[in-house]
């Protein structure tokens, strides 16, 4: 699954990642895939034992996108900003009402 590329990323780096859509318990989802909880954490502990960022952070706009950090280990250097707990949707509530959009999550 996924295109093959990967992040050439080493010890030295601080790495971004902003995901921005779909998410349930334990899961986020991509337009023809899902991220699982227990996936997500193998790589991520695989690369902080391959020395292959210096500092991460997560910007994760999904239901329920704390569900996806709320156990990572405090000595990984990993932070995640989400726009929801564990056990919450995540809704947008901040409308422009010119452009006729909604802006931003509750």
């Amino acid at each position: 699954v996924g295109s093959g590329k990967t992040l050439k990323s080493n010890h030295k780096d601080v790495v971004f990642v902003n995901f921005v859509d779909h998410g349930g318990p334990g899961v986020l989802g991509f337009p023809n895939d899902e991220l699982h909880l227990a996936d997500l954490n193998n790589v991520l502990q695989t690369m902080h034992q391959d020395k292959r960022f210096k500092q991460m952070l997560w910007y994760v706009e999904a239901c329920y996108s704390g569900s996806m950090f709320n156990k990572l280990s405090p000595n990984m250097n990993i932070t995640a900003h989400t726009a929801s707990n564990t056990d919450e949707s995540s809704y947008a509530c901040v409308k422009d009402e010119e452009l006729d959009v909604y802006l931003g999550d509750c």
